[in-house]
Order: C-alpha cells, then structure tokens, then sequence
C-alpha cells in the first residue's frame, strides 16, 4: 500500500528503508504538492497482532514494525489534518504507539457511540423501500420485517448511554438478498477467540448477562487472557446494561447469538457440521413434535461421538453442550433461570411448548425430576397456554454422554 502512494506520488523508495520513514516520506511529500495538510485513514490497525497472538515472538517483532510505521503521526503533526485509526481490539500506547502519545481514543464516547453502524431511525427512514421488498419476498407484514430485523441484527452499543445500532455489513446483505442469513459470520470463524473462552473455562451460557468492571472493561489487549474485554471490544458481546462503572454484557443479537454457539460446537467436534448432518434434523424434528425419546436417543449418539479429550466431567459442560446445541438449531433457550425457590437449568420454548429441564451428572434422571417438582420450577409457566414438559436428564462420565432421561408432562 506504501508501494501504491509512492508511485502515485513520484517518491523513489532507497533499498532499506522502514516502513516509517516511508510513511514520513509519503505524507512530507503529499503535504508538498498539495499545500494542503494530509488525512490519515488506517482501518484495521490490529489485525497483524490478532494473526500472531498465539506465537509472541513474531508478535514482539510485528510491534517493533508497528512501532516504526506509527512514528510519523506525531513527527508530523503540524502537516496533519485528521488521523482515525479503527481496529477490533485496544492494543496499549506502550506496544504499538510508544511515541503517539496525542491519540484519543473514543471507544466509549457517547457522542461517537452510532459511528459505526444504523441506528432504529435511520433503517426505517433510509431503508424504507428495500424493506417493502424484503416484506413482500417473505409473506411479512412491514412490521413484521422491522421486527425481524431488530432481533437479527439490531441490539449493539459501544457505549454507556448510545441508543441500539444495527450492524451495516448484515443489513445491506440482507436487503439485498430479502432473507435473514447470519452473514457477519460467514465473513470468518474466530478461532482465537474460541481458544480463549476453552483456555479459560468459559462456557457458552456465560456469556449471557456477564459482567465486566470499567478497567477490565477497558483494558488493553497486548497480551490477550481475559476474552471478556475483546470479547466486547471485537463485537460478539455489547453492553446491556450500565450502572457506575460496573457494565452488564451479552449477546447484542441472534445473529451473534447463533453464530457464535455455532462456531464453537463446529470448534469442538468439527466433524459435525449442523446444517447437513441427520442429527440435526432428526433432533430438531423430534423436539419440535414434543417427542423427547426420540431426541434425547438422538442426542445420545451425538454426545457419544464427541471427541474424549475435549470432555469436562461437570454438570456445566454438559449443560453448554445441550445450550449450545439448542441455539444453533433455532429453539429459543435460557440457562440458569432464576425462579422464586432455584434456578433452572435450561428452559427451551416452541411455538407450543415449553421444556423444563434439570440436568445430573452420575446420579439420575428421577432425581433431576424430584428437584422440578421440589423448587416447583413449572409454577412461572403453569398458565402460559403451552403444553409444559418436566425433564430431568443424566450424564454419565464413564460414557461421556447422556445416560438415562425421564419426562412427565405438567
């Protein structure tokens, strides 16, 4: 890209030279033709260090180039007009701008907090046309559209008090092709972040209603451990809630949602891909017709196939797994679900169903069962319309899948 500006510019490049005095050379001379001060535009600015985060030795060498590149942007500063640097994630002033001690960073800034993405006003007023047609293309009321697309692709905020903004990439997608896809990621798998959630024990169900204090929050990522913080900075968990410095996060949307739980079932047994295996048909299709023999047989044989060294003999890695698998097949979950007298393991819902499910590790379903009707978990539900399930599940360690279930309709 250096390469590009100095043709364009006439600058002969000497053999040797670093990549930051290219840039100085670059911006000197453009500054000189023009007579105007010189924009600066870089996108991406951490995507060398995210690629190398796994082998800190070429990391520790790619800083020291980035280091050099950036020099120039304070060397230069009274020939510069604008400097905007974007990126996934916060890398500290010490490892990449050790000398570009005048950047600001706006990350949190509510003034900037719909920069990057539509906010409810400006779908329905720019956008208004292409979500006719999409309405029309999918039998839907326009109502019915916006609605869809809200639970989508709608729900992220970077900062404290900013309104709800749609991710652009999967709205002008959608658009386009009238269909709800989950299009940011098809665009990439992220597989580090993946990494870091196994690394440090962090189940899928987790990361619904985290919480993060302002300085984890806001932490650099030179050395990424914690995946909370670049978690949220790479926009796989937004803010939810704000409350004197302490933030709440999540999932901003089911495309996220989804996508995330997929990519990591995908991770950890890669050898099932959901969208085509019969499992996912067949366990669906049972669930969905209330027939849970079916689906917990199903599911048996899923399990029993996973690889051994990926298994945590606890309630809560199994309690990820049947989490995770719920989600990227569509059904509406909730893990840990407070009631009056307990929580809930997993509550799964249908259109005309709602599933109750308390989950043992080496002990048994009857008492998975006797601990519903102990804490009377269904009393929330007992009027809601729907036909009410109580299941109590077992895994066993031996088998390393589930061993025996047991189910009453309420």
């Amino acid at each position: 890209m250096l390469g590009f500006y100095e043709a364009k510019l006439g600058i002969t490049v000497a053999e040797g030279r670093t990549y930051g005095t290219r840039l100085d050379e670059i911006i000197q001379t453009t500054a000189a033709q023009t007579g105007q001060k010189v924009v600066v535009l870089i996108d991406g600015y951490d995507a060398p260090m995210l690629d190398s985060n796994a082998k800190p030795e070429l990391q520790e060498q790619i800083r020291s180039i980035m280091r050099d590149f950036f020099s120039p942007l304070k060397a230069n500063e009274g020939l510069l007009r604008f400097v905007f640097l974007t990126g996934i994630t916060k890398f500290s002033q010490l490892s990449i701008f050790s000398e570009l001690n005048n950047i600001k960073n706006y990350s949190l800034d509510d003034e900037f907090g719909a920069i990057c993405g539509f906010t409810q006003e400006e779908i329905l007023s720019t956008f208004h046309e292409g979500i006719h047609e999409m309405a029309k293309a999918n039998d839907l009321t326009t109502e019915q559209t916006v609605a869809k697309m809200k639970e989508q692709y709608d729900g992220y905020r970077f900062t404290p008090h900013c309104p709800n903004i749609y991710n652009p990439y999967s709205v002008l997608n959608a658009l386009h092709d009238k269909k709800f896809s989950n299009y940011w990621f098809a665009t990439g798998t992220p597989t580090f972040l993946l990494e870091l959630l196994i690394k440090n024990d962090i189940e899928m169900p987790q990361l619904e209603g985290i919480v993060a204090t302002e300085d984890q929050f806001d932490s650099p990522t030179d050395n990424i451990g914690n995946p909370i913080p670049v978690l949220y900075q790479s926009g796989y968990l937004t803010i939810k809630d704000y409350d004197e410095g302490i933030y709440t996060l999540g999932y901003p949307n089911e495309e996220v949602r989804m996508g995330l739980n997929r990519s990591m079932l995908n991770y950890i047994a890669p050898q099932y891909g959901l969208k085509t295996t019969a499992f996912a048909a067949q366990f669906r299709a049972a669930m969905r017709k209330d027939d849970i023999d079916t689906a917990m047989k199903v599911l048996q044989s899923f399990l029993a196939a996973f690889p051994y060294d990926i298994h945590h003999n606890r309630e809560d890695y199994f309690q990820a797994i049947l989490f995770t698998i719920f989600i990227t097949l569509g059904f509406t979950i909730h893990a840990e679900v407070k009631t009056a007298r307990g929580r809930i393991d997993l509550l799964i819902s249908t259109k005309t169903t709602i599933f109750v499910m308390e989950l043992k590790i080496d002990q048994s379903a009857e008492k998975a069962l006797e601990q519903i009707d102990a804490k009377d978990y269904i009393l929330p539900y007992k009027y809601d319309g729907r036909r009410i399930f109580k299941v109590g599940v077992n895994f066993s360690t031996e088998k390393r899948t589930v061993d025996e279930w047991k189910y009453e309709e309420a």
